[in-house]
């Protein structure tokens, strides 16, 4: 059963790795990277995972390694970033921040983890089948956070406001009421 549900998963998201793989490619040189990493697991345990940036570019080299892979999704042991979205509504986001390790580290967040279920409904009963994400620099978010903040509607004229002002202080909160993002680094991370 657990063998046929595996090859059922590997053919229903082939599509989604020819996607991936379809986007690294089209990606110059110059372009700005967006996402190190996208990932998939499904409930059967197959894993799929699709770098955009050079092994030596991935901004944590400890997430998805050959040995998380290897034990990944045992009976018992689901990664943290699939349980979470399974306990989320489909297509909500959950975000995990990992910090920069070794001695060169100042103790800041700087990879963020962004991940949501996939849900499958069948005559009105709805089961998660599979939990895709993707991993991205944290500064990289931080700096999409701030652009948005600046731009106001047309009917709305010109921003009166901005999360970059010295006056207000913006924040993205996770649902445990972590702050991912603040203009304060050192605040990352706590309620």
């Amino acid at each position: 059963e657990l063998v046929r549900e595996v090859l059922f998963d590997a053919v229903v998201t082939a599509p989604m790795e020819a996607y991936w793989t379809a986007l690294a490619l089209n990606m110059s040189e110059e372009s700005e990277h967006v996402v190190d990493m996208a990932f998939l697991g499904t409930r059967a345990g197959l894993l799929r995972s699709s770098l955009f940036v050079g092994s030596e570019k991935v901004s944590d080299r400890k997430f998805l390694t050959p040995e998380d892979e290897a034990s990944l999704f045992t009976l018992d042991r689901f990664p943290l970033w699939y349980r979470q979205a399974s306990e989320h509504p489909a297509g909500s986001f959950v975000f995990n921040l990992r910090w920069a390790e070794g001695p060169e580290s100042v103790g800041e967040p700087m990879v963020v983890t962004a991940s949501t279920a996939v849900a499958v409904t069948v005559d009105k009963r709805t089961a998660i089948a599979a939990a895709v994400g993707v991993q991205m620099k944290l500064e990289f978010l931080q700096r999409k956070f701030w652009a948005a903040t600046r731009q106001c509607s047309t009917v709305d004229g010109p921003c009166t406001q901005s999360c970059e002002d010295s006056d207000l202080d913006c924040f993205v909160i996770d649902n445990n009421g972590f702050i991912l993002i603040s203009k304060r680094s050192r605040e990352s991370d706590h309620v």
